[in-house]
């Protein structure tokens, strides 16, 4: 029997996104590298996570001060349960409570150059785990000090985020969502 390589498809598709590439947020590129792949991996390996959140067919996405657009999304604390990170950062950064189950379908390896972001972080590769997750917005974000401020959260149908998304897109999450909606995760 011959294995079936997850990425093979997707990744001739969105070769962008499946790439090694060098990570840039807001126009300040980082010394690490990320790779895409369908393949989730071991929960010891996850300090991160991205959300497409999904309310009514709509994808929240945030604005943060500096004009930033973004899935809401960010850093596990130590020892915290990786679904519980998700509950939390859609809370911080949108102002929605999750509704279902976060679907993990893909992560981003990444192999950091220099050392840990924070000192409990696998080293020198870690993940980023990518979700779609329903919820509902219920309030402002709540913007914890340690985080950005999002000043701004839009309830946007699927086709119209990609498009809003790749204004300000130099993480590939305009195509990630591409990405989703184009697998059918962002069916309800």
């Amino acid at each position: 029997m011959v294995a079936v390589d997850p990425d093979a498809k997707w990744s001739a598709r969105y070769p962008d996104l499946f790439r090694p590439h060098p990570h840039s947020w807001g126009g300040a590129t980082r010394d690490y590298t990320l790779q895409l792949t369908l393949t989730l991996p071991r929960d010891e390996q996850v300090v991160n996570v991205r959300l497409i959140a999904v309310e009514d067919g709509a994808v929240v996405v945030c604005t943060t001060t500096e004009g930033w657009r973004t899935l809401p999304g960010g850093s596990r604390e130590q020892g915290e349960p990786i679904a519980r990170t998700a509950v939390r950062e859609l809370m911080e950064e949108a102002g929605c409570v999750v509704v279902g189950q976060v679907r993990w379908f893909a992560s981003f390896t990444v192999t950091n150059h220099t050392g840990p972001w924070k000192e409990w972080h696998p080293f020198p590769v870690s993940s980023w785990v990518v979700g779609v997750v329903s919820v509902r917005h219920v309030s402002s974000p709540t913007n914890p000090s340690d985080g950005e401020t999002v000043v701004d959260v839009q309830l946007i149908e699927p086709t119209d985020a990609i498009t809003y998304l790749a204004g300000f897109d130099n993480s590939g999450q305009a195509r990630l969502l591409a990405l989703a909606l184009e697998l059918g995760l962002l069916d309800q």
